[in-house]
């Protein structure tokens, strides 16, 4: 089942909760039942007055394919009891589920009428490609519509964006001003060729161009040579920039690496690093040699290199770091258990006055027969007695069905010499596996007690669909009041094969167009995020997010398209996003 996570902060917290809800707005059981949520209401806790008091209320309706036409929130009115509209948004889609419209609205109190506010309007190819993306922002002194930004793009037969025009409407001249544009070309088997950057002059009303990149790729379409070039404004002419170069096995494994830089003096291209990579049968990297070009020698001189080794079963058991200058060598050594599951990590540093191997720190973990870790325990070494000292441990404990029920965390006291408590979490399940409670607790060295800090509860009914959770908060030496939020799902089932193309991904990136400032959310906890542009080059990479949403921040990259991949408990989705 995907579950709807609520999460507990000190200030926006129904909020934030709600803005999941509206994009998470339906969930799917094991039986093909998807549960499309009419409503939800959300109250908080007032520690002053030890009560729940009512906050927001969600309301939602569906079209025939289970897409969001309308999404209405309404806030609690304490002074007259009831609930007060909010603000509305209203969807439209085509056939193919692509959304063609979305008009959000805030309500007036005065005139008890929803008052418009922004409206974004879409297009689409015969193939679900986004032609043109309209913003428009409401004009409640001419009571129209007006023009704010706008993109157009286009593809070629295979799908690929073959240009993307950036415009902003100019209320001055009432025309819509050139902004930037972006052009690709791409060679037989849909690869990036060329890339070409360009902002648009209201001097002389041509295009400037920024930057440019060219690709070539071998038969496997590994990219062997990407080449960027500058333009110069002085010279109206291409610079040189940077260039990279790359060579493989007959698997496609990346055999060398060479990084060359410009030199603006004389012209030509200098190298800067070289890596060289080499691997065994199974693919793994043996060694990675990283060295830097040393302009006084003309030389390549060592800079890094990785030397490792693996066990029958592809697991990593050594790990050789030598730095050339300054010296420093640092190893890691892995051993496993018959399933493959990690037992001991041992990090070893080079003493370079005794040429001798040093140990630095240990991991050993246990486990049960389901292969579920019970214990992590954490050493350093000390240099002193030349002998381990214990620095932190994790237990779990588990039920028959592997649901984690406890997880405690300890650190060692020095002084003592015992483990002391420090944070554990604790968790029930029904009958189903659905979570029923989570409470995380710390340990008061005050009191030499465990002081809860917050707590879950969640009821589901007889499809596993939660119909009702509440988070608290409880006080702390940092935060001495209580929060909460508690949520109560109003909804109906329909079954998935009766709702066409239904996307049950719930996972969203809003706002989408946006700045570069966006967030993802997701009802299932995000593992890892990576974005990449639309020449397939790796921008923005988190391998820890571990969160239900994730805040991020383009500002520093091109507009343009920008590829989201989001890896959550559940799923892997990819999301387009627009930053203009």
């Amino acid at each position: 089942m995907k579950k709807i996570i609520l999460k507990i902060a000190k200030q926006g917290l129904v909020h934030a909760v709600l803005a999941t809800l509206a994009i998470n707005s339906y969930a799917q059981n094991n039986n093909n039942l998807v549960q499309l949520i009419d409503s939800t209401d959300c109250a908080i806790w007032v520690d002053s007055t030890n009560t729940w008091k009512n906050d927001t209320r969600n309301i939602f309706t569906y079209d025939a394919n289970g897409n969001i036409l309308t999404h209405k929130i309404r806030l609690w009115n304490a002074t007259t009891n009831t609930w007060d509209n909010s603000s509305l948004e209203t969807n439209t889609y085509d056939a193919n589920k692509n959304k063609l419209s979305y008009l959000s609205q805030r309500w007036n109190a005065v005139t008890n009428t929803w008052d418009n506010s922004d409206l974004r309007t879409s297009t689409y190819d015969v193939n679900n490609n986004n032609l043109s993306f309209l913003y428009q922002i409401w004009n409640s002194s001419a009571n129209t519509w007006d023009n704010s930004y706008r993109q157009t793009t286009t593809y070629n037969s295979n799908n690929n964006i073959l240009s993307q025009l950036f415009e902003s409407f100019n209320i001055t001249t009432n025309t819509w001003d050139k902004n930037n544009r972006q052009t690709y070309t791409y060679d037989a088997n849909n690869n990036t060729l060329t890339y070409l950057y360009q902002i648009w002059n209201t001097s002389n009303n041509t295009w400037n161009n920024i930057e440019r990149s060219t690709n070539t790729y071998d038969g496997n379409n590994n990219r062997l040579i990407y080449f960027l070039q500058k333009w110069n404004t002085t010279t109206n002419t291409w610079d040189n920039n940077n260039r990279e170069t790359k060579t493989y096995d007959a698997n496609n494994n990346v055999l060398t690496l060479v990084l060359e830089n410009l030199n603006f003096t004389t012209n030509v291209f200098n190298f800067s690093y070289k890596t060289t990579i080499t691997y065994d049968a199974s693919n793994n990297e043996l060694t990675n040699i990283i060295e830097a070009w040393n302009t006084s020698t003309n030389a390549w001189d060592n800079y890094r290199s990785e030397i490792k080794t693996y066990d029958a079963n592809n697991n990593p058991l050594t790990k050789l770091v030598e730095l050339w200058n300054p010296i420093y060598k640092s190893r890691t050594t892995n051993t496993y258990d018959a399933n493959n599951n990690q037992l001991t990590d041992l990090s070893e540093n080079w003493n370079t006055t005794t040429n001798a191997w040093y140990n630095s720190s240990k991991t050993t973990k246990t486990y049960d027969a389901n292969n579920n870790q019970l214990t992590d325990l954490s050493e350093n070494w000390n240099t002193t007695t030349n002998a381990w000292y214990n620095s932190s441990k994790t237990t779990k404990t588990y039920d028959a069905n592997n649901n984690m029920l406890t997880r405690s965390n300890e650190y060692w006291n020095t002084t003592t010499n015992t483990w002391d408590n420090s944070s554990k979490t604790t968790k029930t399940y029904d009958a189903n596996n659905n979570m029923l409670t989570r409470s995380n607790e710390y340990w008061n060295t005050t009191t030499n007690s465990w002081d809860e800090t917050d707590k879950s509860t969640v009821i589901y009914d007889s499809n596993n669909f939660i119909i009702n959770q509440m988070n608290i908060g409880f006080g702390s030496e940092f935060y001495p009041d209580t929060t909460g939020s508690d949520c109560h799902n109003y909804y109906h089932t329909a079954n998935v094969l009766s709702l066409a193309n239904l996307h049950l991904k719930n996972t969203s990136v809003y706002p989408n167009p946006n700045n570069g400032v966006f967030n993802i959310t997701s009802a299932t906890i995000i593992n890892a995020i990576e974005a990449y542009n639309t020449l397939g080059q790796l921008v923005y990479n988190n391998t820890d997010v571990n969160n239900t949403t994730h805040a991020v921040n383009f500002t520093y990259l091109p507009r343009g398209i920008y590829f989201i991949k989001i890896n959550t408990e559940q799923t892997i989705v990819t999301e387009r996003v627009y930053v203009e």
